[in-house]
Order: structure tokens, then C-alpha cells, then sequence
């Protein structure tokens, strides 16, 4: 209720200054050099206005022109971490299938396409323990193996109890 009653004061307060305007007698005289140019006082405001709208478009134009190579960036680096999610979702089906060469090239790509996020991070675990998993002969014991895995990745492991 009170912004409408805002807007109404202001509302107000516009149409009795373009009307005072209006009605003001008088001119606005301009000399630049040899030219002179006589005007009233309402052209002369309207003038200005639409120099003021003018030239707001062009700067909204410039900073359209300018912020086109960050959307550009911002788009491509959605793209590639879109690309990483899709790997990862592809690993972890390659994995559940028993695929693991398609899961650790999966794993590649993720890590190429979002670095050392927790989810590639745990994607390349599991991939490195099914590879190991399916070599025979490995006399390691399941909490063995998880500790040799998680050796070779670049964060410290909890300790198993």
C-alpha cells in the first residue's frame, strides 16, 4: 500500500513539473560559433531526454560487446564439466557391468574435464580397485588392497579401524 502511495507522489510530482514546464514562457538560446539555436524550454528537455536514452543504449551496446568473451568462457566451461559428469556416469555403469577398460578411460576423461573433484576422485578408486581385484594371485587382503589404492591418490585416506 505504501509503494503504490510512492508511486503515485512521484507520479504526481512528474506531471506538475512537465506541466510548470510546459507553461514556463521563455526559450533557450545556444550559440556555437557562427550557428545559434532558439528553443523552448520543453523541446530543449525532451532533447535531452532522448539524448540521455541514446546514449544509455549505446553503453548498454558496448557492455553487451564487451561480456561476450565472458559468456563464451562461462558457456564452453559448462560444457566441459558437463562432458566430465558424463564420464563419470559412464565409469560408474562400466563398473557395475564389469567393464574396465571402458571404466578407467571414462575415469581419464573425467579427470581431464574436472580435475581432482571428490566424485572422479572416488571413480578412479573404484576402477583401480576392480583392476585390482582381477589380477590373480594377489595375496593382499581386502583392507590391503583399499590402503595400496588409496595410496596412490592424492589425498590422505581415513584410518581403517
Amino acid at each position: 500500500m505504501i509503494r503504490a502511495l510512492i508511486t503515485l507522489i512521484l507520479l504526481s510530482a512528474t506531471a506538475t513539473g512537465l506541466a510548470w514546464l510546459v507553461d514556463m514562457r521563455g526559450g533557450l538560446l545556444v550559440n556555437l560559433g557562427p550557428y545559434q539555436i532558439e528553443t523552448s524550454l520543453a523541446v530543449a528537455a525532451v532533447g535531452t531526454l532522448a539524448l540521455a536514452v541514446m546514449l544509455a543504449m549505446v553503453w548498454a551496446c558496448i557492455r553487451y560487446l564487451a561480456n561476450i568473451p565472458l559468456a563464451l568462457s562461462q558457456y564452453y566451461s559448462g560444457r566441459k564439466r558437463d562432458k566430465g559428469y558424463q564420464a563419470v556416469a559412464r565409469g560408474m555403469m562400466a563398473i557395475g557391468m564389469g567393464d574396465t577398460k571402458t571404466a578407467e578411460r571414462a575415469a581419464r576423461d573425467a579427470h581431464k574435464c574436472l580435475g581432482t573433484e571428490p566424485l572422479v576422485l572416488l571413480l578412479r578408486l573404484t576402477v583401480t580397485i576392480t583392476m585390482v581385484e582381477l589380477i590373480p594371485g594377489l595375496p593382499l587382503q581386502q583392507t590391503g588392497r583399499a590402503l595400496k589404492v588409496l595410496a596412490v591418490l592424492p589425498f590422505n585416506p581415513p584410518p581403517v579401524l
